[in-house]
C-alpha cells in the first residue's frame, strides 16, 4: 500500500538536498581555484604552498576529479545538486518502483560521464600545464582511445553522442520529443512574432506615405 511520507522521511530528503547543495558550493570553488603546483594524486609537483580554496582537502578533490574526467569535472557540482534534487522530490512510496528508479537513474549517471568524457578527450585540448590530464581525464582516454581504433573520429563521435543523450534520459527523465516538441513550439512562435512584427512595420510605413 502506497500513503504520505512520513514526517522522518521528508526531513531526510530535504536534509540531503541541503546538502547537496553545500557540497556543490564547496565542489565550485575547489574546482575554480585549482592549480596545477597544488598537491593531488595526478601532480606531480612537491610544492608546499596550496593555493586553492579548499585548501588541502579541495586540492587533492580539483585534482582528482579534473585528472578522472577532465572539463566534465565542471559539471560535478551540477549533477550533485540534481541528485539531491531528486532525492528530495521523489514520492514514489513502492519498493521495486523505487529501486528500478535508483538503478536507471545511476546507469543513466555511468553512461553520460563515460560518453562526456570520451567526447572531451577526441574533440578538447587543454593548454598545456593546466589540467592534470588530456580534455576527458584519464577515463575519456581509456574510452575514447580503442573507439577511435574500432571507428574513426566520425563513428566514435556518433557513438558517444548518442550514449550521452541515453545517458541524460535515464540520469533525468528527460523525454527528447517532448524536447523537439517544444522546441518547435518556440521556434514557430519566434517566426510568427517576426512576421507580425514585419507586418506593423509595412502598416507604419504604407499610413506615413
Amino acid at each position: 500500500p502506497t500513503g504520505t511520507p512520513s514526517r522522518l522521511t521528508q526531513h531526510l530528503k530535504e536534509s540531503t538536498f541541503l546538502l547537496s547543495i553545500l557540497v556543490a558550493i564547496y565542489l565550485v570553488a575547489c574546482l575554480y581555484t585549482y592549480h596545477p603546483t597544488d598537491p593531488g594524486p595526478f601532480s606531480t609537483t612537491n610544492s608546499d604552498q596550496v593555493q586553492n580554496a579548499g585548501r588541502i582537502l579541495g586540492a587533492w578533490i580539483s585534482d582528482a576529479f579534473l585528472g578522472l574526467t577532465g572539463y566534465i569535472a565542471y559539471l560535478i557540482p551540477a549533477i550533485t545538486v540534481f541528485g539531491g534534487w531528486r532525492v528530495w522530490s521523489n514520492k514514489s512510496q513502492a519498493f521495486e518502483t523505487g529501486i528500478m528508479e535508483a538503478v536507471a537513474v545511476v546507469t543513466g549517471l555511468i553512461l553520460f560521464l563515460l560518453s562526456s568524457t570520451g567526447l572531451s578527450d577526441i574533440h578538447l585540448l587543454p593548454p598545456a600545464g593546466t589540467m592534470p590530464a588530456n580534455g576527458g581525464g584519464v577515463v575519456g582516454a581509456v574510452v575514447a582511445s580503442p573507439l577511435l581504433q574500432w571507428t574513426g573520429m566520425l563513428g566514435s563521435t556518433l557513438f558517444l553522442f548518442s550514449m550521452m543523450l541515453v545517458g541524460i534520459t535515464l540520469f533525468t527523465g528527460i523525454s527528447w520529443f517532448n524536447v523537439m516538441d517544444a522546441t518547435g513550439r518556440v521556434t514557430l512562435g519566434i517566426l510568427d512574432w517576426l512576421v507580425a512584427g514585419v507586418t506593423r512595420m509595412r502598416d507604419w510605413f504604407a499610413g506615413r506615405r
